[in-house]
């Protein structure tokens, strides 16, 4: 399942699957484990922190919906 963020956000490109932009293994299978690199990752790409982008943080969220609704089904 591939991010649909960038849709949305009217940003070009090409588009990324949500394990790739959360950072975890093909092999990942549980929510709690995604959840948890999703911390790991919102701690590096939060528009408060430095370094940190709007942009980043709502492809991370969108690519966590995307899991959860892949990973619940």
């Amino acid at each position: 399942m591939l991010v649909e963020c960038q849709a949305a956000l009217g940003t070009p490109g090409r588009a990324r699957h949500w394990r790739e932009v959360v950072g975890v293994p093909p092999e990942t299978r549980g929510l709690e484990e995604v959840r948890t690199a999703y911390r790991r990752r919102a701690m590096e790409l939060h528009p408060e922190r430095p370094g940190g982008s709007h942009d980043a943080m709502a492809e991370l969220n969108a690519a966590l919906a995307a899991a959860e609704k892949e990973i619940s089904r």
